[in-house]
């Protein structure tokens, strides 16, 4: 779910209150962003729905969330072709994917 080595690596590269800021950042935007792919899937809007899922993977690539980045990847690259209920099911995949990832981020960030 995360890579683990890359996110090591960010934290020594710009340190632990940057990372933590780079978490909240991403915590906050994430979940609009979560919102606004919903919002996009109930309305049949395919390019908004590929425009926020773009967003949502780079901000999850910033701190190793490889498999939400990847799921994101996969959905911006098919949102177009997908039908209603495809986008609503990736929405709703998308939202639950964001909500474990930021769960396992919270636990490898958490003080020992």
């Amino acid at each position: 779910m995360i890579d683990r080595h890359f996110l090591d690596d960010q934290k020594e590269l710009l340190g632990a209150a940057q990372i933590a800021k780079l978490h909240d950042l991403l915590e906050l935007t994430s979940e609009k962003l979560v919102e606004e792919i919903a919002k996009a899937a109930a309305t049949d809007d395919p390019a908004q729905l590929a425009r926020c899922a773009h967003q949502l993977g780079s901000g999850a690539s910033a701190l190793g969330l490889v498999r939400l980045f990847e799921f994101c990847r996969e959905v911006e690259l098919a949102a177009v072709t997908m039908s209603r209920p495809e986008c609503e099911r990736a929405a709703r995949e998308l939202a639950a994917l964001r909500e474990a990832s930021m769960s396992a981020l919270d636990d490898l960030l958490r003080p020992a």
